[in-house]
């Protein structure tokens, strides 16, 4: 597990990659991507959709892919990505 702030600039990404890399001897089979934001109900729509957005799609996506080169999924053939996002 490797916890970091999903929001958070590129570097905090690539420093998150090379960490769960470093922790995995044979390469990453799976990434689970569980990232959450303040309550919805507790805050107005404008106020947390930049944040929503960069926490449950934006980020995600930018480590996934970060990681799938990194990781040389493509050339290995395989890879799962789980993602548990709020509502």
């Amino acid at each position: 597990m490797v916890p970091f702030d999903m929001a958070a600039e590129s570097t905090i990404l690539d420093e998150a990659v090379q960490t769960a890399l470093e922790a995995a001897s044979s390469g990453i089979d799976i990434l689970v991507l569980n990232a959450g934001h303040s309550p919805a109900l507790e805050t107005t729509i404008d106020e947390v959709i930049p944040q929503l957005m960069q926490t449950n799609f934006i980020g995600p996506a930018s480590l996934s892919k970060k990681l799938m080169q990194k990781d040389e999924w493509k050339e290995r053939g395989y890879g799962h990505i789980v993602t548990v996002t709020e509502r």
